[in-house]
């Protein structure tokens, strides 16, 4: 399949959880993730001991050709609301001028049981703050995925205030994030926002390839396998690079040589 991916960016440090200088004589692209356990790889050692989906994507990165400095700011349960109270989140955003700064807002914010005007509110407001500092920076909105089957989510009541099933969960995901795109798109000429479908990316290789597992044992957070195709579509948004032939080997991860083909091929699909 021909790929009309050429953009580049380059490798490699993380701000709040770790942090790491690119060498000397490389000139290096900043990419600042902010978000919480779905951007860390909670519940996965070998992801959450290693910097988290950043640094999955700067070893993908690195691996494809390309340098980036990269940093995260992310803890539990944090949402847009808090990051926007945060005094870390603000030292981090004004740390350096960003190239790309990725968000990842409350799994459920955009939805039903979150509040779908709080979130396109908190969205606009980050992108003011990211913009002011650095007006040429690019926006990444990360869309997060529904959770598993069997979920207390998907009780029906008659108030109709859960969702009925994943994939209907996925649609309004899929709308909040599309809908904040579009609304920010609309601030400035220019492109200036990408998203990054993950959660898109999720519901597709469920239906392609059940025998997948991405969620962890919550049925909440994304397994090794999920964090690994959430670094892939991230990859493929920000570079516009395609993940095909992308590393499977991590400190202390390995991905299956199968089960990482199918999830590039995944990524492949859902790119913008």
């Amino acid at each position: 399949m021909a790929n009309p991916f050429t953009s580049r960016l380059r490798a490699s440090a993380l701000l709040g959880l770790w942090l790491t200088v690119p060498a000397a004589g490389f000139s290096a692209e900043n990419i600042l993730f902010i978000g919480n356990s779905y951007t860390y790889g909670f519940g996965c050692p070998a992801v959450q001991n290693h910097g988290g989906i950043p640094k999955l994507v700067e070893l993908i990165a690195a691996a494809k050709g390309h340098q980036a400095a990269v940093a995260m700011r992310a803890g539990a349960n944090e949402g847009w609301s808090r990051h926007l109270r945060e005094p870390k989140t603000a030292l981090a955003l004004h740390a350096r001028p960003w190239n790309w700064v990725v968000l990842q807002d409350s799994s459920t914010r955009p939805t039903r049981l979150g509040n779908l005007a709080n979130f396109l509110a908190n969205g606009k407001t980050l992108y003011h703050r990211i913009r002011d500092h650095s007006p040429g920076t690019m926006i990444v909105l990360y869309e997060t995925w529904a959770r598993g089957g069997g979920y207390n989510y998907y009780s029906v009541d008659k108030a109709r205030t859960t969702h009925v099933s994943p994939a209907e969960m996925t649609t309004e995901l899929r709308r909040g994030y599309a809908t904040l795109k579009e609304n920010l798109g609309d601030l400035e000429l220019g492109e200036q926002v990408r998203l990054a479908r993950v959660g898109t990316a999720f519901a597709l290789c469920q239906k392609k390839f059940p025998a997948i597992n991405l969620l962890y044992a919550d049925r909440m957070h994304a397994s090794d396998q999920g964090n690994y195709l959430a670094a892939l579509v991230l990859y493929t948004t920000i570079y516009r690079d395609s993940p095909l032939g992308a590393p499977r080997k991590f400190p202390g991860l390995t991905i299956d040589a199968g089960v990482a083909a199918k999830l590039q091929q995944i990524a492949v699909e859902t790119a913008n």
